[in-house]
């Protein structure tokens, strides 16, 4: 996991705070499964894209699994399934045609 995330400019970022085994969940080994809860939540518009494109190249270039939670349209239009929630529960669940899908991965 420390290897993937070593092209991630926060993680390599210099100075104080949490150190990269923290950020990282202390993972060793070969990762199949990345999750990113709101991961652009407050983050520009520009700097958004940049981190979407970097998950999103990571699923398609290793096959890992990206389970992604945003409430972020735009986003959610690039996945391949759907799983909507309201209060605590599955409202749908779906597999998203290409009609569905502006920008895939």
């Amino acid at each position: 996991m420390l290897a993937l995330l070593k092209d991630v400019p926060i993680i390599n970022h210099p100075g104080p705070g949490i150190g990269l085994a923290e950020r990282s969940g202390r993972a060793d080994g070969d990762p199949r499964l990345l999750l990113a809860d709101e991961p652009t939540g407050n983050l520009d518009s520009v700097t958004g894209t940049e981190v979407f494109d970097l998950l999103f190249g990571l699923y398609r270039e290793r096959g890992l699994t990206l389970l992604l939670a945003t409430h972020d349209p735009a986003v959610a239009a690039r996945c391949e399934r759907l799983i909507e929630m309201r209060d605590g529960e599955i409202i749908s669940d779906r597999v998203a045609g290409p009609g569905d899908r502006r920008r895939r991965a």
